[in-house]
């Protein structure tokens, strides 16, 4: 029932309390355990405070050190029985932490990685740990963090980085599932603030179209295969409203079928046909690369000789238009459906790979605006 603030022009390793339900009063009076709360770091140099957290305990971190306020579980902090006790001295970024299954995820100091910071009953103590020790060339000196928690469709927790160089990274996390993953998310423009309403991921972009630089708010739609698309159902050739994507190269699909690029001018573009639902906007490529091959025989690994994946077996749900290493998995059947727009595919399909290689790497991808989502791999290995 307290507001808090910390790390001001002047003292930037204090914090302060407001009097319990009255935010606006900071009176410390004589102490009683309702009023105002004024604590200083005690600590050997001046760390100055970053955030303020509320997390199972309150935890400050500073410029050179993480710290928490232990307290009795069903007792309040007070004026005389708060205590902020450093823990670790990583320190951290001016940019707000997020919590995820009770951990509190923060910026490191030096802007090259993502900490999660978990109290251990073991120890009786906070302990910081890297969680982006595979993936430090995504984090590149953050400028804010989100998180969107799983929903109804979607058990999985994601964080997303906003970069200062306008891409994001983004971390894929469920704890009960030892998942663990980043990715990075860039598009044409640069990403320069992002926020989460409700689980719905909006992001605003610059970009610099006719040598007008525009900023755009984009709003993370799962039914959307393109970016800063626009969508609505045909009553003539021209398709309008494109000025936001004046001169840029755009992707067309009409009732679910891709149609040939199009240059945006005059804000409109002319398709083949006057009917059915559109979607036209600019492309994105996912993409996913496989970790070198390093298998284990019984004379030792053998990452420094030649092997061969032999064939894959790629698990998809509802997706089209998959590529491994430039083979398409089939959507269609010739005679069958080959003219008709395609359907979103659940399956596992096979491929075959030629030639034997030192890495034996696996590149996944897509070069047209349709579902795509990969659920697992399967390889069959030559040594």
């Amino acid at each position: 029932g307290r507001l808090w603030f910390g790390g001001s022009r002047d003292l930037p390793n204090t914090v302060w309390a407001s009097v319990v339900n009255d935010f606006f009063n900071f009176d410390a009076g004589i102490g009683r355990d309702d009023e105002a709360i004024d604590v200083t770091l005690d600590t050997d140099q001046v760390n100055a405070i970053q955030s303020i957290y509320s997390n199972r305990a309150l935890q400050v971190f500073t410029t050179g050190a993480e710290f928490y306020a232990p307290q009795t579980i069903g007792q309040p902090l007070t004026p005389s029985t708060i205590t902020i006790s450093p823990q670790t001295n990583l320190g951290a970024k001016r940019v707000r932490p997020v919590t995820i299954d009770g951990v509190t995820l923060f910026l490191q100091r030096t802007g090259k990685s993502l900490n999660q910071y978990v109290f251990l009953n073991d120890l009786q103590a906070n302990e910081t740990r890297s969680v982006s020790i595979l993936s430090p060339q995504l984090i590149n000196n953050p400028v804010q963090m989100y998180a969107s928690r799983g929903t109804e469709t979607d058990d999985a927790n994601y964080v997303y980085i906003v970069n200062s160089d306008g891409d994001m990274a983004v971390f894929n996390t469920l704890i009960t599932e030892d998942v663990k993953a980043f990715t990075r998310w860039t598009t044409n423009g640069n990403i320069k603030s992002a926020a989460v309403v409700d689980n719905v991921v909006y992001t605003m972009t610059e970009r610099v179209i006719n040598s007008v630089t525009l900023y755009q708010i984009d709003m993370e739609d799962g039914t959307l295969n393109t970016d800063s698309a626009s969508t609505g159902t045909l009553s003539s050739t021209t398709i309008s409203g494109l000025s936001h994507l004046e001169g840029e190269t755009v992707k067309v699909k009409i009732d679910g079928a891709v149609q040939l690029d199009k240059i945006v001018s005059g804000g409109q573009i002319t398709v083949d046909t006057d009917t059915g639902d559109y979607e036209v906007g600019l492309d994105y490529s996912p993409l996913i690369k496989t970790m070198p091959l390093n298998v284990q025989t019984q004379r030792g690994p053998n990452w420094a000789r030649k092997k061969k994946i032999a064939r894959v077996g790629v698990q998809t749900y509802l997706s089209n238009g998959v590529i491994v290493n430039g083979q398409r998995l089939a959507d269609k059947t010739i005679g069958l459906n080959q003219f008709d727009a395609p359907e979103p595919q659940t399956n596992l399909g096979r491929i075959h790979i030629l030639g034997w290689d030192l890495q034996a790497q696996l590149t996944i991808t897509q070069n047209t605006p349709m579902p795509w989502q990969i659920l697992s791999l399967a390889l069959e290995i030559a040594v």
